[in-house]
């Protein structure tokens, strides 16, 4: 009874042995699919999201969009299940330590959620005079330029326009790089496209958007024409806008002598209007003010005629101002006027019609107002940076809700950082059309924006639609992380609603697309309950008799024996020579017998 009690327990313990074993591949299992997983550059962020803002100077670009373009970039963190708000102000930027003669309340705010990469923190550009660069330089400036990450990595290194550069020093903690350059050094480039990198533990790049800088090259002295923007207010029939105020900004203006502004607009109904006087110049600021009175004051144009020929312009409405110095062109600035469409548009004047027998029905975009609607889709929904898993396939439907016939006249696609167009791939409802024909590509930084134009346009017929797709690769600029593709749609006839003719797709860029998540062993919860199996099942054998029954029964086996007889053949060599010659004793003696 001793012996088998004795046998039971050595059972019991080898069983808690196997148990442990077990639980410790269950645990690392789930540790090793944990890193296979790609949540994000960081394992932090599993539980933590970030967001941010950045500042745009009006005088380099006044649209969202490209964080380049930006500066002074801040992040924020916020729990992975809460809403992520960024903080900016105008009132904390203090414009003497700007290199731009820009107003304080005139800088634009421009947020970004969902940033992937938040490992480089900041990156501060300064001129030699120690003034923050807001997005342009000459080539007589030095920059300083420094960036500070998260943690200590390795292989620190610039990029500029692509090319690697290595760092002047590394602060005492080594989180903060530090380079200085000559602009000049790059006079043979309009811009200059700064970031900061590092290789993290898994031999991983860093590739954050705070630590990313796209910087405009201006001659000495150059005088260029960055900025539109009118102040509105509804008109006294509530159809169309008044404006109130126009704002051009116009750098390095030298003298406000024989200074005016051609307005062009869109729509082609509408002719230039030539203003040469009621202009406020001033040089200081570089900025062409003008009031209202101005901007309806006949005798201040060219053409006799004044900004009440926009009164009953409804739409989207693209404004372009060319500024003249005598007969020198100095630039021109554009700005998209979105004016809303009235919901009665009845015209009492059908009723003239009535004695027309024309039939009408099978006119195409007979009726002035247009409603179609856009949805775009991407295939597959995650792609890499590597040939052979870098290709995406997007999809863009344009419905046409009216029972008629109508037409579009062109279609622009913004495609995501680090994407480029693959060359007549686009097909037209399974048609392929001629890249030659019908596409142009414009290349902005590391991006392109994709326009689809026809002579005539293309004619959707009542309720149907029509459906573009085209392939775009992912290079090594793609930023880690979902990133946003935008189209829009550009009809022929006025939008019922011009958001309808926006749209967006999200892709995903990551290391590797095939990592498996962790799923279940991912859980807290579940990692618990599998510990309190194994050992509630050790507890068992140990104390109960159906557990004695059960050890017993695994002592007689073949295979316990074996895994024992290894056991101590390793860890217990005397026991196990010991146990060996009692073996071969109890054999001779049976043979006796």
């Amino acid at each position: 009874m001793a012996v088998n009690k004795r046998k039971s327990r050595k059972a019991t313990k080898i069983l808690l042995i196997i148990s442990s074993i077990f639980g410790l591949l269950v645990i690392a299992g789930a540790i090793y699919f944990y890193t296979l997983k790609d949540v994000s550059p960081k394992d932090s962020s599993a539980n933590q999201k970030y967001c941010g803002c950045y500042y745009l100077d009006p005088l380099v670009n006044n649209t969202c969009g490209d964080s380049r373009q930006g500066f002074n970039f801040t992040l924020t963190g916020a729990p992975e299940t809460s809403t992520c708000t960024p903080d900016c102000s105008t009132s904390t930027l203090n414009t003497s330590y700007l290199n731009s003669s820009t107003e304080q309340a005139d800088y634009q705010i421009c947020q970004v959620q969902n940033i992937s990469d938040e490992r480089c923190t900041d990156m501060d550009i300064l001129t030699d005079e120690g003034q923050i660069v807001t997005g342009k330089v000459t080539t007589s400036d030095t920059l300083e330029i420094s960036a500070t990450f998260d943690e200590i990595y390795s292989n620190y290194v610039f990029y500029i326009n692509s090319e690697p550069v290595t760092t002047d020093s590394v602060s005492v903690d080594q989180k903060t790089i530090t380079k200085t350059i000559n602009v000049a050094d790059y006079s043979d480039v309009s811009s200059l496209e700064i970031k900061a990198s590092a290789k993290d533990s898994q031999e991983e790049n860093i590739n954050a958007e705070a630590c990313h800088r796209l910087i405009e090259i201006t001659g000495e002295g150059e005088i260029n024409v960055s900025r539109l923007a009118f102040e509105t207010t509804t008109d006294t029939d509530n159809v169309g806008y008044r404006y109130e105020t126009a704002l051009i900004d116009v750098g390095n203006l030298l003298s406000s002598e024989n200074i005016k502004v051609v307005f062009g607009f869109d729509k082609t109904s509408i002719a230039d209007l030539t203003m040469t006087d009621g202009l406020s110049v001033s040089t200081s600021s570089g900025r062409i003010t003008i009031q209202e009175t101005d901007l309806y004051l006949s005798s201040n144009f060219e053409e006799d005629k004044d900004f009440s020929v926009l009164e009953d312009v409804t739409g989207d409405l693209v404004i372009t101002a060319t500024v003249y110095q005598g007969t020198t062109n100095l630039g021109s600035a554009d700005t998209t006027i979105e004016i809303p469409i009235p919901d009665d548009t009845t015209d009492d004047s059908s009723t003239d019609s009535d004695s027309d027998d024309t039939d009408t029905t099978d006119d195409t975009s007979s009726d002035e107002t247009s409603y179609f609607s856009v949805s775009k889709a991407c295939s597959p929904s995650c792609v890499e940076r590597v040939e052979g898993n870098n290709l995406a396939t997007f999809t863009i439907t344009i419905t046409n809700a009216q029972e008629i016939s109508d037409d579009i006249s062109s279609v622009l696609d913004k495609l995501p950082l680090g994407f480029t167009y693959v060359e007549d791939s686009s097909e037209i409802n399974d048609q392929s059309i001629s890249d030659d024909d019908y596409i142009s590509v414009e290349t902005v930084g590391n991006s392109q924006e994709i326009t689809w134009e026809a002579e005539n346009g293309w004619s959707i017929a009542a309720e149907d639609a029509w459906i573009l797709t085209f392939d775009a690769l992912a290079g090594d600029n793609a930023i880690t992380g979902e990133n946003q593709n935008e189209v829009v749609v550009t009809p022929v006839n006025t939008p019922d609603d011009p958001t309808d003719l926006r749209a967006e797709a999200v892709i995903q860029v990551a290391q590797d697309c095939t990592s498996p998540d962790t799923g279940i062993l991912d859980i807290s919860i579940v990692k618990i309950l599998i510990g309190f199996m194994i050992i509630s099942t050790g507890y068992f054998i140990y104390n109960s008799p159906k557990g004695s029954e059960l050890a017993q029964a695994v002592t007689k086996t073949s295979s316990y024996k074996s895994v024992r007889k290894a056991g101590i053949k390793i860890f217990r060599p005397k026991t196990y020579f010991e146990e060996k010659l009692v073996e071969k004793l109890e054999k001779k003696r049976k043979k006796k017998n």
